[in-house]
């Protein structure tokens, strides 16, 4: 059966002539870019709420140090206040939890919960500046986007007050 003005049926296979499925490899090769730009974009958007959440634990550290460095000892088991205004031992890890309780709203932040907080010195007098480095490593989702992770650090100060409280 010959039609007018048509080719004969079935049409021969012409690679070179025939367009068919051109528009699904334009898709492929179109989607893949634009599935790239919207991860990236909601990676980027997702790494700056990590960065806000770790300098919020930056803060709460700083706060805590103000006050742990100066309380009494019987708290942080030293009785004899051995550690007063300094930041290790126990004082030092109630700084650290502090920190560690922020940073666990995002699940994306890697935090062991030892060793993320850092005060610029170890000892403090009274009206110095107490500065507080909390670090912790975001784990990208798309890790092709950003090697698979990346380490967000804050600072935050706080004037130390020095101050004796007294508990009843």
């Amino acid at each position: 059966m010959k039609r007018e003005g048509m080719a004969p049926w079935p049409r021969p296979k012409v690679w070179k002539d025939d367009l068919r499925g051109a528009v699904a490899i334009e898709y492929v090769v179109g989607f893949y870019w634009v599935l790239v730009f919207f991860f990236g974009i909601v990676m980027i958007a997702d790494a700056s709420a990590a960065s806000l959440v770790v300098q919020h634990a930056s803060d709460a550290a700083v706060r805590a140090a103000v006050v742990v460095l100066a309380d009494d000892g019987s708290y942080y088991d030293d009785p004899d206040n051995n550690t007063l205004h300094r930041f290790e031992g126990r004082r030092a890890e109630e700084v650290e939890k502090a920190a560690d309780i922020l940073l666990k709203a995002n699940p994306r932040l890697q935090s062991d919960g030892v060793g993320n907080v850092t005060l610029d010195q170890t000892g403090y007098f009274a009206r110095e500046p107490v500065t507080a480095k909390v670090s912790a490593r975001y784990r990208c989702f798309v890790p092709l986007l950003c090697g698979g992770g990346l380490t967000l650090e804050a600072e935050a100060a706080l004037p130390y007050q020095g101050f004796r409280y007294q508990h009843e």
